[in-house]
C-alpha cells in the first residue's frame, strides 16, 4: 500500500510533518509514472507534457557506436597526413639531391674552366667570372627554393624547382 499509494496514506495521517513525507512520497510515485493520469494535478499535467516534447535522450549504444565512428575516422585521416608527410619528406628530400647534384655539375664544371684557364689566358677570364656569377644565381636561387620547400613543403615546391631548371637551361 505505501509503495502504491503512500502519498495519499502519509497526507491522512495527522501528524508534524507528514505533509512533506506524502509529497515527497508523491513526487518519486509521479516520477516514477504510478500515479493514473486521472488523478494528476494540472502543475503535474504540465510538467508530463513538458517532459512528452523533449526530445528523448540519445541511445548508449548509439552514441559510443558514434564515437567509435569517429575514432576510425580520426585513425584514417591521420593515416592519410602521415602519408602526405613521408610524400612531402620524400619529394624535399629528391628535390635537395637533385639541386646536390646539379650544384656538384656546377662546380665540375668550374674546375674544369679553371684547367683550360691557363691555356686561354685573359679571355677566358672573362669568362669565368660570368660562369661564377651564373653560379652564385644558381647557389642563391637553389637556397632560396630550398628554404620554400622547408617551410611549405608542398607542391609549390616543385612548380618552383621546375622554374630553376627551366633557368638554368636557358643560361647554360
Amino acid at each position: 500500500v505505501v509503495e502504491m499509494g503512500g502519498d495519499v496514506l502519509f497526507s491522512n495521517i495527522s501528524s508534524p510533518g507528514m505533509d512533506l513525507i506524502a509529497e515527497r512520497k508523491r513526487k518519486q510515485l509521479f516520477e516514477a509514472g504510478i500515479i493514473p493520469d486521472d488523478q494528476l494535478t494540472d502543475e503535474e499535467k504540465q510538467i508530463q507534457q513538458q517532459k512528452a516534447q523533449e526530445p528523448p535522450p540519445p541511445d548508449p549504444m548509439m552514441v559510443a557506436a558514434q564515437a567509435e565512428a569517429d575514432k576510425a575516422k580520426a585513425d584514417q585521416d591521420k593515416v592519410v597526413v602521415d602519408m602526405q608527410i613521408a610524400q612531402s619528406k620524400e619529394a624535399r628530400e629528391n628535390w635537395v639531391a637533385e639541386q646536390k647534384a646539379q650544384a656538384e655539375r656546377h662546380e665540375q664544371q668550374l674546375e674544369g674552366a679553371k684547367l683550360r684557364q691557363s691555356a686561354q689566358g685573359q679571355q677566358f677570364d672573362h669568362m669565368m667570372a660570368q660562369q661564377q656569377a651564373v653560379i652564385d644565381k644558381l647557389s642563391s636561387q637553389a637556397n632560396t627554393l630550398k628554404t620554400l620547400v622547408d617551410a611549405q613543403a608542398t607542391r609549390e615546391a616543385a612548380e618552383q624547382a621546375t622554374l630553376v631548371t627551366e633557368a638554368q637551361d636557358g643560361t647554360e
